[in-house]
C-alpha cells in the first residue's frame, strides 16, 4: 500500500468538480455512507472539501450522511453504527434508514440468489431517495471506485451491451424515473428528474482509497458478502479482478454460466480488447479507455443531434435524413438512436426499456431503417423503445406523411425527414384482455382535491400540483386559480377530472366529465417545451383548442446523454 499515497484536497478538488450536474452543484449534497472504506473515505473527502472552500458559491454548502440498514445481515446493524460514528467524528449530519421490508412497496424479504440482488439494490436506493427528499439534498455521491467500474463493464457484457454500456457508469447521471409505474418499488417519477448521483472517485484505485483512510486515521468495516464468489456473479468478477484466477468450477451453476457468457461476449466486443487473465491493471485501463471514448461520442452526437434535428411537433422529434446520412459512424448513428428513443418513449426516462433496453441488435435495425438511402420505401416501423419511426416529407415547416399507394405525393422539393414519435397505445379490447387500465385516461380528481383541501387549511401550503402524464409531460393545475364552478361539479355533484390524450401525437388534454355523463373540454392547449430545446413547431389545426389560465402541460423529457 505504500507505493499509493492517499488523496489530497487539490486531486480531489479536481475529481468533484469533474461531477458537476449541469445545472451546477446545489447548497446540500449527500453521501450513500455504507460504513465501508469507499464510502468513508469519500464523505471525509468532502467533509475536508467543503472546509476548505467555505464562502464558494460554486460549490455545496452542506454534506450529509446517509446510511441503509438493510437487515439482511447480522451485521447490517453494526455497518450502520459504523457509517454513524464516522460521520459524528467528522461533525456531519447523519440519517440512518432501514428498509421496511413488508410495507408497500417494499416486499418481503427477498429469498433467492436471483431476486435477491436486484430488489436489495431497489430497495436501497428507495430509501435513499427519500432520505434525500427529507433532507433537502438534490445530489447523492456515491464511493464507486476504478475496479468497480472494471466490475459494472464486464456485468454489462454479460448481459449483451453495446461499447457505449461497457464504457460503465458516469461520473454524473440524471436520477431519472426509476422502473416500473408509479408505487412500483423502483419508482421515483417526476421528482427523479431534478435530482441526480454522483461518483467523484470512479477512476481512482481500491489502493489509494484504503491509503487514505490509513493516514486520516478513517475506521471502517468490510460486508464480508462482498467477497463470496458463491452469492452474486460481480461477487465472482470481483474475485478473479481481485486474486487474477480462473472461477472456480465448484461456483452455482447460473454464476458459472454468466461468467463463461461474459468472457465470449468480452473477446467479441467491438471497439475494445478485453482479457481477464491479463490482471486488473490491464483490465482497468481498457474500461477507462472505453469511458473516454463513450465522453467523446457523447460530445459528437451533442452535435449531431442539434445538426440533424428540424422543428416538430412537441412529444417528437425529427430527423433530417440528408443531414444525418453524412454521418457515416456506427457506433455514433447508434448513440443517436438511442438518445432519442429516451427521449421520445413513453417508458420512464433512464430505464433500459426507454433506450431500447440498449442492445445493439435493436439498435442496428433502427440505424439500418433510418440511414436507408430511400427512406420513403421504408414503412412505419417499432423496433424498441415504445417509438414508432415515420419517414414524411418535410416542407414549409409542414409534415406530409407519405402515401405508399401514391408515390407521386412524395414531393421533390421537400426534404425527407423520419420522424419519432410515440408509438400508438394498446386498444381498449387487448387492455381488457391483459386486465389492464388505459395509461393514457388518468383520472386526478382525488389528488388535485386533497391538494386543495391543504391549500384552504393553510395557505403557505404548495398552490399548485403537477401530474406526470405518460411519463412524457407535466401537467400544473394552480389551485388559487380554479374556477368555483369546477370545484363545485368535483366537491358536490360527484363530477371527475381526467388527463387524456389528443392528437396522434398524445399530447395531453384536460376533462371534466359531469356525473351525468358526457365531458367538457378545459385545456388543449399545444405543450410548452422549454425555451431553446427546439424552434416553435406551427400547430395549423387549432379548431376546438380551450386555454385555461389554471391549468398548463409542458413537455419534460431532456436530449441529455445524462
Amino acid at each position: 500500500m505504500g507505493f499509493f499515497g492517499r488523496i489530497h484536497g487539490p486531486e480531489f478538488t479536481r475529481l468533484f468538480l469533474a461531477c458537476t450536474p449541469p445545472g451546477g452543484w446545489p447548497r446540500t449534497i449527500a453521501v450513500a455512507n455504507s460504513g465501508g472504506p469507499d464510502s468513508s473515505c469519500l464523505l471525509f473527502l468532502l467533509h475536508e472539501l467543503m472546509q476548505a472552500t467555505v464562502g464558494a458559491t460554486s460549490l455545496p454548502k452542506k454534506v450529509v450522511s446517509l446510511t441503509v440498514d438493510h437487515g439482511l445481515q447480522a451485521e447490517s446493524a453494526l455497518m450502520a453504527e459504523q457509517a454513524a460514528g464516522v460521520a459524528s467524528k467528522l461533525g456531519v449530519e447523519h440519517h440512518t434508514v432501514k428498509i421496511p421490508w413488508g410495507e408497500t412497496p417494499f416486499p418481503p424479504i427477498p429469498a433467492g440468489d436471483n431476486a435477491f440482488e436486484s430488489i436489495a439494490r431497489l430497495a436501497r436506493f428507495r430509501v435513499l431517495f427519500e432520505a434525500m427528499k427529507k433532507t433537502g439534498a438534490l445530489v447523492l455521491a456515491l464511493g464507486h471506485h476504478a475496479d468497480d467500474q472494471v466490475e459494472t463493464s464486464l456485468i454489462r457484457i454479460a448481459k449483451g451491451t453495446t461499447e457505449m454500456g461497457a464504457g460503465g457508469m458516469r461520473k454524473c447521471r440524471r436520477w431519472g424515473m426509476g422502473l416500473g409505474k408509479e408505487g412500483d418499488l423502483g419508482w421515483t417519477g417526476y421528482e427523479g428528474m431534478s435530482r441526480w448521483m454522483v461518483r467523484p472517485l470512479l477512476s481512482v484505485r481500491k489502493e489509494k482509497i484504503l491509503a487514505t483512510c490509513k493516514e486520516a486515521e478513517i475506521s471502517y468495516v468490510q460486508d464480508k458478502t462482498n467477497f463470496q464468489p458463491e452469492i452474486t456473479i460481480r461477487n465472482a468478477i470481483r474475485h478473479i479482478i481481485s486474486n487474477g484466477e480462473a472461477f472456480s468450477q465448484t461456483l452455482p451453476e447460473h454464476i458459472r454460466e454468466g461468467i463463461e457468457n461474459m468472457q465470449a461476449r468480452a473477446e467479441s466486443l467491438e471497439g475494445a480488447s478485453f482479457d481477464l487473465s491479463a490482471g486488473s491493471e490491464q483490465l482497468r485501463a481498457t474500461v477507462l479507455s472505453l469511458g473516454r471514448r463513450v465522453d467523446d461520442i457523447d460530445e459528437e452526437v451533442n452535435a449531431h443531434l442539434k445538426a440533424i434535428r428540424v422543428s416538430g411537433p412537441p412529444g417528437t422529434f425529427v430527423m433530417s435524413h440528408p443531414t444525418a446520412a453524412k454521418i457515416q459512424n456506427e457506433t455514433t448513428r447508434a448513440r443517436i438512436i438511442q438518445r432519442i428513443l429516451r427521449y421520445v418513449s413513453f417508458h420512464p426516462w433512464g430505464s433500459l426499456r426507454a433506450d431500447g433496453n440498449r442492445r445493439g441488435s435493436s439498435l442496428s435495425r433502427i440505424v439500418a431503417n433510418v440511414w436507408d438511402p430511400q427512406p420513403q420505401r421504408q414503412a412505419n416501423f417499432i423496433a424498441g423503445g415504445g417509438v414508432m419511426w415515420i419517414p414524411a416529407v418535410f416542407k414549409h415547416n409542414k409534415l406530409q406523411f407519405i402515401d405508399f399507394g401514391k408515390q407521386e405525393n412524395v414531393s421533390a422539393s421537400g426534404s425527407l425527414v423520419w420522424v419519432a414519435t410515440r408509438a400508438p397505445p394498446l386498444g381498449a379490447n387487448k387492455l381488457k384482455a391483459m386486465n389492464m387500465d388505459n395509461p393514457l385516461n388518468m383520472d386526478v380528481t382525488s389528488a388535485l382535491l386533497a391538494a386543495v383541501a391543504q391549500y384552504k387549511h393553510n395557505p403557505s401550503a404548495p398552490k399548485t400540483v403537477e401530474f406526470l402524464y405518460d411519463c412524457r409531460f407535466v401537467v400544473t393545475f394552480d389551485i388559487s386559480k380554479i374556477p368555483n364552478s369546477i370545484l363545485r361539479y368535483l366537491e358536490e355533484l360527484d363530477g371527475r377530472l381526467f388527463i387524456i390524450t389528443q392528437t396522434r401525437w398524445y399530447w395531453p388534454r384536460v376533462v371534466l366529465k359531469p356525473s351525468e355523463g358526457g365531458q367538457v373540454v378545459l385545456e388543449s392547449e399545444m405543450p410548452r417545451v422549454e425555451i431553446g430545446t427546439i424552434q416553435q413547431w406551427r400547430w395549423e389545426d387549432r379548431s376546438g383548442v380551450v386555454k385555461s389560465k389554471w391549468i398548463e402541460s409542458r413537455w419534460i423529457r431532456p436530449l441529455d446523454a445524462i
